[in-house]
């Protein structure tokens, strides 16, 4: 072996002993390798002329007890991985907007095609898939350019149902100035006495927001006493006044001023509108009995001066509570047409409505409307002739047509998105059918529906208020309905709103299952309040 060979051997050797052990001296400085040598960091010509120089005379003169200053071997840094969520298998079921083109998928980080979902019908899709817990995911027409607007996650209520808004390369909008995005809340089911009720409160307008509503419809109670067939007096029931005989599902005893106050104050601040409905029915009966209950006075004098005592109170509340819409009337058909039910009615039924909506505009100034409904009962037509506003002659007095589409839709079997949106449309033009139309272009006012709620059977589409005889639950026809209307609705500019029926009270944490098996017109756990949200958070001015 050559000798610069062994010299550098051993210079090497030097420097890596000294570098792995750490060695230094005094005052931890390194021991630096011979002259000549690889120097190390500290070391050399740099390290001589910065380093201080210290002298036997000007030394401290204190005994110093040399302790080792053996640099410590630098711990390893180790690297923690991120714990993999839990997999939970979701069973999902979407409804996307209908301008939709090719196949729609589920998907997860950067895999916008993660899973293929099979088309039902229409505008709806569903699968099945295994995402981590509390993960983010959405969807897709196949890549990420054409992926959704929304963002979701398995755990959000309703579990599994999601609506798409749009997508992010769609240029769509639907411009509907002003409409009003509106629900019943509480469905006559708020009862401001129960405990906790206003953190349920508060829960269920957060939800709200969240399905795009703007708009609730706040009601209240009086009733007619001892009942319907000739009521002696129209007045409040109060908690406390007696015994309550919960004859109907949805009445409730009435709720004070100030807790009325209180709700639309909670409201008002969490940025709703509000539309204000109070009703009078049968305190004995209710409606929705066999006859029906509706108003057969023999002294019609007395009912509405009574009427006029309460339609004052709730607009004297109204413009109090700032309210944005006060529907003074509600469903009271024989009221004010007298040719209904043989003849039964009052007689000069418009003045007397006219002195009512003066005393009314004298205390209230916002919107007013009165609301009618267009219902058919399939077995009993002549108890509710869908006359809609043809029975209201005062019409010109009021702000907006309120109208409840009650009628029966389309008598085909299972129908489709497409046959309800043609079948809905065709009627709301049609003079014989429900003339809302032509009772637009007549009075120069739009029309808004006051009510109407969806059932979730097969065949609601033609018996909206009567279930048939070996009805089978179907929330397929319920969806398809929401949707058809809406895309109806879209194409007449002349109707300004719609205020569903009805955003039942979920306490917090509550599970909704039992929606999947109801089948009445609650819809915010089912794929039809899914397409209520699609559109209502999509509508803009």
């Amino acid at each position: 072996m050559k000798p610069k060979s062994v010299f550098w051997i051993l210079a090497l050797s030097i420097v890596a002993i000294v570098f792995i052990s750490g060695c230094t001296g005094p005052g931890g400085k390194p021991i630096c390798p011979p002259a000549g040598f690889p120097q190390l960091p500290g070391c050399g010509s740099e390290s001589a002329s910065t380093s201080p120089q210290v002298t036997a005379s000007t030394a401290p003169q204190t005994t110093v007890k040399e302790v080792s200053t053996k640099t410590p071997l630098a711990t390893p840094t180790i690297i923690q991985s991120t714990p993999k969520p839990k997999m939970v298998s979701v069973n999902l079921t979407v409804t996307v907007p209908y301008w939709t083109t090719g196949d729609v998928y589920l998907g997860v980080g950067n895999n916008a095609s993660y899973r293929k979902l099979n088309h039902l019908e229409s505008v709806f899709y569903s699968g099945t898939a295994k995402i981590g817990k509390g993960e983010q995911y959405y969807y897709s027409r196949g890549s990420l350019a054409t992926r959704s607007t929304d963002n979701f996650t398995p755990m959000e209520l309703p579990n599994g149902l999601d609506a798409v808004t749009d997508w992010i390369d769609s240029t769509k909008t639907i411009s509907m100035p002003g409409f009003q995005k509106g629900v019943l809340f509480g469905g006559s089911g708020w009862h401001p006495e129960e405990a906790g009720v206003n953190e349920t409160v508060d829960y269920n307008l957060d939800l709200a927001k969240k399905f795009g509503v703007e708009w609730l419809v706040i009601d209240n109670m009086w009733f007619e006493f001892p009942d319907c067939s000739d009521a002696q007096q129209i007045k409040p029931f109060y908690i406390g006044d007696g015994v309550w005989p919960e004859t109907q599902g949805w009445t409730a005893p009435t709720k004070t001023d100030d807790q009325m106050k209180g709700l639309i104050s909670k409201a008002k601040s969490k940025g709703f509108k509000i539309f204000l409905k109070p009703v009078v029915v049968s305190f004995a009966k209710g409606p929705g009995r066999d006859p029906p209950c509706h108003q057969k006075m023999t002294n019609w004098d007395s009912w509405f001066n009574d009427y006029k005592t309460f339609a004052v109170h709730f607009a004297q509340l109204a413009q109090d509570a700032g309210v944005d819409m006060y529907a003074f009337g509600t469903e009271l058909d024989i009221a004010t047409d007298p040719t209904r039910f043989a003849g039964l009615g009052p007689s000069n039924p418009t003045e007397r409505w006219r002195s009512i909506i003066k005393e009314i505009r004298n205390v209230y100034s916002g919107k007013l409307t009165f609301s009618v409904s267009c219902s058919v009962d399939t077995n009993h037509p002549e108890w509710y002739p869908c006359n809609g506003p043809d029975g209201v002659k005062f019409w010109d007095d009021l702000d907006y047509i309120g109208f409840e589409p009650y009628f029966s839709i389309t008598t085909k079997p299972n129908p489709s998105v497409a046959d309800i949106k043609d079948a809905f449309g065709s009627a709301l033009d049609s003079a014989a059918i429900t003339g809302a139309k032509q009772f637009h272009e007549k009075y120069n006012k739009p029309v808004v529906f006051t009510e109407f709620s969806l059932n979730s059977y097969t065949g609601a589409t033609h018996y909206q208020l009567q279930k048939p005889a070996n009805y089978q639950f179907n929330m397929q026809e319920q969806a398809n309905q929401f949707e058809g209307i809406m895309q109806a609705v879209e194409e007449r500019p002349w109707i300004a709103g719609m205020h569903v029926w009805s955003w039942y009270l979920i306490k917090p944490g509550e599970d909704v299952k039992w929606q999947l098996t109801d089948s009445n017109g609650d819809f915010n756990g089912k794929p039809g309040g899914q397409v209520l949200k699609k559109w209502y958070s999509k509508i803009g001015g």
